[in-house]
């Protein structure tokens, strides 16, 4: 049995499985379909219209595919979820959970069991696999792919492919590694102009005496 919430608009296209539940105020637009046990919170757009550059939204083609939302999916509030524009489907995988306030491009293929936190934007056809964890505020630009079991941090600009259970991390999208040595480094440099400083304020202070003593 399904329960479907006050104010929800759902396209009589949509197709819903067993045992679902669609918060208040949610809408969900044409060629959706939602598999059993799945949980949309209020307040989302789920099958939104492709927003995509260079296309027309009057191209019934592009515009009429499907947004695939696979078994045990939980979709928290205020989100919103495009379905495909360039290729037949986008596809949320099962046991996937979403948070609030994320934006999901057109285009998406997120694998089973991955994670994504709250305020994680997708640009367009970014590829998940599974078990991937994507933490709060993570940008993923257009055509990324993250392989298994990827972990991006609170943050992080992604803009290239990674390899399974790779760390990635800060504006620029460095390995966990990279980002620690480069960290290291901007620290014994800070050090390093500390104690250069130090020294100058040391020569100067000499000098200064020098010179009172030589008025003197």
């Amino acid at each position: 049995m399904n329960f479907i919430g006050n104010n929800c608009k759902i396209d009589p296209t949509v197709t819903i499985g067993d045992n679902c539940c669609i918060g208040d105020n949610t809408i969900i637009r044409e060629n959706v379909v939602i598999g059993n046990n799945v949980t949309i919170c209020e307040n989302c757009v789920i099958g939104d219209t492709p927003t995509i550059w260079g296309i027309e939204s009057g191209d019934d083609e592009k515009f009429n595919r499907k947004l695939i939302i696979e078994d045990g999916v939980t979709i928290k509030s205020h989100t919103i979820i495009e379905r495909g524009g360039l290729t037949d489907a986008s596809r949320i995988g099962k046991n996937t959970d979403i948070g609030s306030f994320c934006y999901i491009g057109h285009d998406a293929q997120i694998g089973e069991q991955c994670l994504i936190f709250p305020f994680v934007f997708f640009c367009g056809s970014v590829t998940l696999h599974n078990k991937v964890v994507v933490l709060s505020h993570a940008t993923l630009f257009n055509d990324v792919v993250l392989g298994d079991a990827t972990t991006i941090f609170h943050g992080t600009n992604v803009y290239r492919s990674t390899e399974p259970e790779e760390k990635i991390i800060g504006e620029n999208g460095d390995t966990l590694k990279e980002y620690c040595r480069k960290k290291n480094f901007l620290k014994r440099s800070s050090k390093t102009l500390q104690r250069i400083k130090d020294l100058e304020d040391t020569i100067n202070g000499k000098d200064r005496r020098e010179h009172q003593e030589k008025i003197q």
